[in-house]
Formats: structure tokens, C-alpha cells, sequence
């Protein structure tokens, strides 16, 4: 649910706005571009920029030409970028841009298949040693290790790793999540799906040393400012969009969003005024 939009609209409890932006901020694109879109306003999309770069691309098939370009190459080249630290976020998962499409182009540029690497195949997906994934729904019972002794359990929807190893013999597959080592059988690999291209959706709460974003929706129920203000702050210290100033209008102007019902509120002002409830 929205448990802190709930908790806000209620009225019931303190809140402070923070609207300045101080001297290291403002010396960042991403933040001044940021606080533009959240108050509805254009980002700079012209211009030299030190964070934030828009590149106009209006075809899908060279919005996907640039973002390889920009994963294999341009980026580690001349920014100083590990590929391992630059993530691709896009609006959707099934349209011409989406994460369907671009995982597998992005795993054959950036982890191609290697005579020293194993692969396993399942459900139509190829996971290789090496390879970026995700998991994508909590699983409480999930026991992991992290040198020199510690143990715990829990490997949660949106945590991302690396495959360190494939085992036939075990039937097993090693990811690596921040140095907290899982082992996966084969027939709970159903739980995984490759990570170099998520969504804005389950990009939330994360941050990446640098981001690209795709932005060439046309028409979507899924392009608002939200969205787009998220996708923004998912990036520290480098953000590149790559899509169409059409569909950043679009983003900026669109303030709906789905709307979820919980009941947060009103239960809230229940336990405040009993009588109300009666």
C-alpha cells in the first residue's frame, strides 16, 4: 500500500515540507532536475550537464542501439563506468522498450556465453555464470552466508545479485547479494529473472552509481510524474534518458496515479475519535 501517503493525508500527525536545496545539491543535475519534475516543471534537457544528459532517440530500435552503446562502451569508456555498476530502468516490462526485450540484448553484450562459463536453462531464460539477477518475490525461508561466520534467512522482491556458479552435479545455482551467498536448486529458479534491465517499479529503494532510463513510451497509463521522479533518484551520480522529449512532457504533466485503498486512514481517525467509529 501507500502507508506514509496515508499517513500524510490523515492530517493527524507532524509534517515538514524541505523545499531548499543547499549548495551541494544544487551543484547536481540530477537533484536541481529532480526538484523541477516534482514540482511539475520541464527538466533541463539542453545544455552541458555534469550528471544528467538526455539523448533524443524517437525509434525504439535506436533507443535499444543507444542503450548497448551505452552499456558496453560509451559509458565505461569515457566516464569511467563499470558496467556492473550502471543499471537500465524502463516505464514497462512488455512494450518495444521494455525489460522482456532488453535483458536478453543486454546479457549478449555484456555477458555473452564463454567456454568457462556455465549456463542453465529455465522457463525459456538462459542463466549463465556472471549473470545480473533479481529476485522477484519474497522468500522468508531463504538461508544465506556472509564471511567470515554469520548466517541468516531471507532473500526478499527486488534484491539483486550475481550468479557466482552453476553446479550439475549438485543441481544448484550460487548468487552472490551484497556478499550474501544463496544457493538456488534448479527447480526454485522460477524465483529469478536477469537484472540488467528492471523496471522503475522495482527499481524503488535502490540507488546505482549510474542510471539509464528509457523514455520512449508513447502512450502508457504508466508515464507520470511519479514515475519519472522516481526513476530520476534512483541515480547518484550519473543519469542518462534515453527516449523522446515527448514522452518527458508526458511524465511531467500527468499527475495520476493507480490509487490503492487500504483504509489506513480512516482507522487512524477511528482510534483517535471512538465515537466516530460507532
Amino acid at each position: 500500500g501507500t502507508v506514509l501517503k496515508d499517513l500524510l493525508d490523515c492530517n493527524m500527525l507532524p509534517r515538514v515540507h524541505l523545499h531548499e536545496i543547499f549548495r551541494q545539491a544544487r551543484e547536481s543535475d540530477i537533484i536541481v532536475n529532480a526538484h523541477k519534475v516534482n514540482r511539475g516543471e520541464m527538466p533541463s534537457l539542453r545544455g552541458n550537464k555534469k550528471d544528467f544528459f538526455f539523448m533524443q532517440k524517437n525509434r525504439p530500435t535506436d533507443v535499444i542501439d543507444t542503450v548497448l552503446s551505452l552499456v558496453e562502451e560509451r559509458l565505461p569508456k569515457n566516464m569511467g563506468f563499470d558496467p556492473a555498476d550502471i543499471q537500465v530502468i524502463t516505464p514497462s516490462r512488455k512494450q518495444e522498450t521494455g525489460v522482456t526485450r532488453l535483458n536478453p540484448l543486454l546479457q549478449a553484450v555484456l555477458n555473452p556465453p564463454h567456454e568457462t562459463k556455465r549456463e542453465k536453462a529455465f522457463g525459456g531464460v538462459i542463466f549463465r555464470e556472471g549473470d545480473r539477477v533479481m529476485q522477484i518475490r519474497n522468500n522468508y525461508d531463504m538461508v544465506w552466508k556472509k564471511e567470515p561466520a554469520e548466517q541468516g534467512q531471507g532473500i526478499f522482491n527486488g534484491d539483486i545479485g550475481v550468479i557466482r556458479r552453476i553446479s550439475f552435479s549438485d543441481q544448484t545455482l550460487t548468487v552472490d547479494f551484497d556478499d550474501r551467498i544463496c544457493q538456488y536448486e534448479f527447480d526454485m529458479l522460477d524465483q529469478l529473472e536477469h537484472a540488467y534491465a528492471i523496471t522503475v517499479h522495482k527499481a524503488q529503494g535502490c540507488e546505482f552509481p549510474a542510471v539509464i532510463f528509457v523514455a520512449s513510451l508513447r502512450q502508457s497509463r504508466l508515464l507520470n510524474r511519479n514515475l519519472f521522479y522516481t526513476a530520476i533518484t534512483r541515480a547518484r551520480s550519473l543519469l542518462v534518458i534515453v527516449g523522446n522529449a515527448e514522452t518527458v512532457h508526458t511524465m511531467v504533466t500527468n499527475q495520476r496515479r493507480q490509487k490503492r485503498y487500504g483504509g489506513l486512514c480512516h482507522r487512524l481517525k477511528g482510534f483517535a475519535n471512538p465515537a466516530s467509529e460507532v
